[in-house]
């Protein structure tokens, strides 16, 4: 082997193991990237997903690892059930995804968190002439990268308020926090303890 075979050879040994270093550490490390210029994007999208009025007022970041997903800030819901009008006020959403099965073109979210809500129902059937819930056309998903499962999701400090105005101190059930555990191949549990009337209350289910 000439020099210059040896040399290129190194250094293309020197390249291959940069790059496995940097996806090791990508990996196994979190980062945190700011996405704040595609806040409008992803509120349309989380608009199409629950059929509602989807904004966001705060940071918008994505969040590397094995378990990489995305952290939702300030966002707020408003959407039609029934007769009724509900609105949703959360502090903060973060959702984690399988990085395998992204790969291989498929979504599997691994933990859900949501945290400091306020999600209020007015009490009176709404107008017909009241304005509907705008959601945001988005290109469909392909039938590869639909969800495909949820392994945990989890609430904490959430309100439920029948109250035009939306006051948290209104609030006629509240959730301390609530953990829910549905693994693809395993026991689902549902954890959960919070305030009722003024009593608190626990909850814990175990199933196949």
């Amino acid at each position: 082997m000439s020099r210059t075979a040896r040399y290129l050879a190194v250094c293309i040994a020197l390249i291959g193991l940069v790059v496995i270093s940097a996806v090791i550490v990508l990996v196994t490390v979190e980062f945190t990237l700011p996405l704040n210029a595609y806040r409008d994007r992803i509120a349309a999208a989380a608009g199409q997903a629950a059929r509602a009025e989807v904004r966001i007022s705060g940071p918008v970041r994505l969040f590397t690892g094995l378990h990489a997903g995305v952290e939702l800030n300030g966002l707020q819901a408003t959407g039609k059930a029934g007769r009724f009008q509900w609105e949703a006020q959360l502090e903060q959403v973060r959702v984690r995804l399988s990085l395998i099965e992204l790969l291989s073109g498929g979504i599997r979210i691994v933990d859900t968190l949501a945290s400091g809500a306020v999600i209020c129902s007015i009490m009176a059937p709404a107008s017909e002439n009241a304005p509907q819930a705008k959601v945001q056309p988005s290109a469909q998903t392909s039938a590869s990268m639909r969800v495909s499962g949820i392994d945990r999701i989890r609430f904490e400090r959430i309100a439920f308020v029948i109250d035009d105005a939306c006051n948290r101190d209104h609030a006629r059930v509240e959730i301390e926090a609530l953990d829910a555990s549905v693994p693809a191949h395993g026991q689902a549990s549902v954890m959960a303890r919070g305030i009722f009337k003024g009593e608190v209350w626990k909850l814990a289910l175990d199933g196949p």
